[in-house]
């Protein structure tokens, strides 16, 4: 990011739902977005969400000297707002922004692949110690056990990179690996194929037939998988580290 970027406001993107939902996009901040709940204050979010997030950050020593400078002075201004789904459901399409359509440089791509690995190690600490038992009957995050969680977030570190490429093999699947062991290979062999795309194809705009979401036209760009791919990791850890919270609580009073 260049200095005269670092001085300007946070450029926000916002995917407006039906029902009054909005979810809240920084592409400045690899990862970074905020739910806002109809009736509740942007503000008030935004804050909340971005302090969790420098914190976050701080502990992955993954805030750059410009990401540092922006959380020290926080200053946002909404460039654009486009209709979505209702957020955070699985299956439903996510917006794509004009900043997506933008080509994206390795580093900045390298920068969100970053936060998808660090946010699969903040899932294993959270996990480390549960029983097999207890990450399947244990309590749940979002629907899911936290096994079930941790192979959702493996299927789509590969499934947002097949967002633009139809022909990406379909990975192998290796009986008895681990939900986290899986994320982590699925992440060493989508990263460097995300970093081999080309130029020109960093700004193609792409349909996927395989495996669409509840839109089969959502239009796909390399810019938006890479920021689906942190975003969509990133909003997971909290999740799993509650549920993992919530199921050692659960272990000791049972505890005679």
């Amino acid at each position: 990011m260049r200095e005269q970027e670092v001085k300007s406001p946070l450029e926000l993107y916002i995917e407006a739902a039906p029902n009054g939902d909005a979810l809240i996009h920084a592409p400045r901040l690899p990862g970074f977005s905020v739910k806002v709940a109809r009736g509740s204050s942007r503000d008030c979010r935004m804050r909340a969400g971005l302090t969790t997030y420098a914190r976050w950050l701080a502990a992955h020593d993954l805030a750059t000297a410009s990401c540092a400078a922006v959380l020290r002075n926080i200053q946002w201004l909404e460039v654009e707002a486009v209709p979505g789904a209702p957020v955070w459901i699985s299956g439903n399409a996510a917006a794509l922004f004009s900043v997506d359509r933008r080509p994206l440089s390795d580093s900045d791509a390298n920068a969100r692949l970053d936060v998808v690995a660090a946010a699969i190690s903040d899932m294993a600490a959270a996990t480390m110690g549960l029983s097999a038992r207890e990450r399947v009957h244990g309590c749940r995050t979002g629907g899911r056990s936290i096994d079930e969680a941790l192979t959702h977030v493996g299927n789509c570190v590969w499934w947002y990179a097949s967002r633009i490429d139809d022909e990406l093999p379909e990975p192998p699947e290796f009986p008895g690996e681990s939900p986290l062991a899986r994320c982590v290979r699925l992440l060493a062999d989508v990263r460097p194929h995300l970093l081999s795309v080309s130029g020109r194809e960093r700004t193609r705009v792409h349909v996927p037939t395989r495996f669409p979401t509840n839109d089969s036209s959502e239009a796909w760009t390399y810019a938006k998988v890479c920021r689906r791919e942190a975003e969509h990791a990133w909003d997971h850890v909290d999740g799993v580290r509650r549920a993992a919270a919530a199921t050692r609580r659960a272990r000791t009073s049972r505890a005679p």
